[in-house]
């Protein structure tokens, strides 16, 4: 045992004897950049970091190589190595630490007060003790460098990103891990967006007014597979909708009304979500021209003999009407109508043929009747008087292509039965001419000729003043009556 004792002493005199040479080569300061030098980031340096083979560490710092030596304090981390928190095969400690190996020194029978004694171990015959003699470390030269993951936030995608819009928030599309977020949209009901719209009184049926898909917009349906509705309107006696092909509004202005009219539409998606909205058609008031039908005399009258003259005029807006009566002969008068009726009265002084011409004005349009009156030395004769009631057409206004009827009502108010009896309607500029079958007309009856015009379809838009014409066995009276064209 004495054997042993003595042999690991004088293992520990020349293990004491090379480390008492190394440090006496220690400068006090300096950087050593080579593989052997003495402090610095070298190798063997007095301070600092050492990193490499074998190399000697000054009085602080960490010492990473195979069989270096540390300082005060830093971690050994190889084989045989001293100081610190050595790990390490066989590793020697400093004063303080654990050492970790297979054959330590601080075993059972092998750590007595021989081998630690004073005259062995002696603190003071090395600067700072055992602590400065610092430790082997292993496992290679060089700190083997640091390694780094993908950063997240740094606009650059890295692997294992699958965004990275350069910030750690969540909510942006990018979450907070540089991974990609899906949103997913919650269905919403459609939205419509109908403007109101302004059409003019008289304008009749307006096709295609509004088409809906234009006016539709949904998160997930199309417009062509929405589900459109007509819900209420507020005036159709102003104008009257309703819906076409399932996506337009198509409406119709009622004869001489103004006004407006709250429309109100649903739209429904697919899920059945609907949503509804209402807008207004506006309808513009428009003049509508008065009318006036000549009702006597008839188409003959004595010459020299003083004959009564009446018309029937109106306004279906209500306006006040003056007139102009032009007798044919150079006599005329004005006036204003009163009670829709225009009277008076003119004789004749020579024989012939004369164009009684009324006109009737409501301050923006007018409107004008005829009559073709033989003056004659006898008394007319009483079979071939007539009196040509109202004329009427079956719509305010017609459009090219149009079938467009005309009533004409007239009045036997002679003595005896007419048998011949045709009324013709006749437009020049369109070409249009429209005639009747005879007809019989007992004396103080009357009859009702429906005629049909068929407007061309490149007519053009406008007024047109129809000629009405009734003729009895070549006794004719004659009537305008004006038709537009839109």
């Amino acid at each position: 045992m004495q054997a042993i004792k003595q042999d690991k002493k004088s293992l520990f005199v020349l293990l004491l004897v090379f480390l008492t040479f190394g440090l006496s080569m220690i400068t006090l300061s300096s950087s050593a950049l080579a593989w052997d030098g003495f402090d610095g980031s070298g190798s063997d340096g007095v301070s600092g970091s050492a990193e490499g083979s074998d190399g000697f560490s000054g009085v602080s710092g960490s010492a990473e190589g195979s069989d270096g030596f540390s300082g005060v304090s830093g971690s050994a981390e190889g084989s045989d190595g001293l100081d610190g928190g050595a790990e390490g095969f066989d590793g020697f400690d400093g004063v303080e630490g654990s050492v970790e190996g297979d054959d330590d020194f601080y075993g059972d029978g092998l750590y007595d007060d021989d081998f630690y004694d004073d005259d062995f171990y002696d603190v003071d015959a090395f600067p700072g003790g055992f602590d400065n003699l610092g430790g082997w470390e292993g496992g290679g030269g060089g700190d083997g460098g640091s390694g780094s993951g993908p950063v997240c936030g740094n606009y650059i995608p890295e692997s294992g990103e699958q965004c990275d819009d350069g910030n750690n928030l969540n909510g942006d599309g990018c979450s907070s891990v540089c991974q990609t977020e899906i949103t997913v949209a919650a269905n919403t009901a459609p939205t419509l967006s109908i403007p109101d719209k302004t059409v003019n009184e008289d304008d009749g049926f307006l096709n295609n007014l509004v088409d809906l898909f234009s006016y539709v917009v949904d998160d997930f349906t199309s417009a062509l597979s929405m589900v459109f509705s007509i819900v209420a309107q507020t005036s159709a006696n102003i104008i009257s909708c309703s819906l076409d092909a399932g996506r337009f509004v198509d409406c119709a202005t009622q004869s001489n009304q103004n006004g407006f009219s709250d429309v109100m539409v649903s739209a429904t998606d697919e899920s059945g979500l609907t949503t509804m909205q209402t807008f207004r058609i506006n309808v513009n008031p428009l003049n509508d021209a008065p009318t006036v039908n000549i009702a006597k005399p008839g188409s003959k009258v004595d010459a020299d003999e003083e004959f009564d003259f009446v018309a029937d005029a109106s306004d279906a807006d209500g306006d006040a009407l003056a007139f102009l009566l032009d007798f044919g002969d150079g006599t005329t008068e004005t006036g204003t109508v009163a009670g829709n009726k225009i009277e008076s009265s003119h004789s004749y002084e020579n024989e012939g043929t004369y164009t009684i011409t009324v006109t009737v004005y409501d301050g923006s349009s007018a409107a004008m009747d005829f009559l073709d009156v033989n003056a004659e030395g006898g008394l007319s004769d009483p079979k071939k008087i007539i009196y040509v009631g109202s004329l009427a057409f079956d719509r305010e206004f017609a459009k090219p292509g149009d079938d467009l009827y005309l009533f004409v009502n007239y009045e036997n108010a002679g003595t005896m039965d007419l048998k011949d009896v045709r009324t013709t309607a006749i437009i020049p500029e369109l070409g249009i001419r429209s005639s009747a079958a005879k007809s019989e007309v007992d004396d103080n009856k009357g009859a009702t000729e429906k005629l049909l015009l068929e407007i061309p379809e490149d007519a053009p838009a406008g007024r047109y003043w129809v000629e009405i014409v009734v003729d009895i066995d070549g006794d004719r009276r004659i009537k305008y009556r004006p038709i537009d064209i839109i």
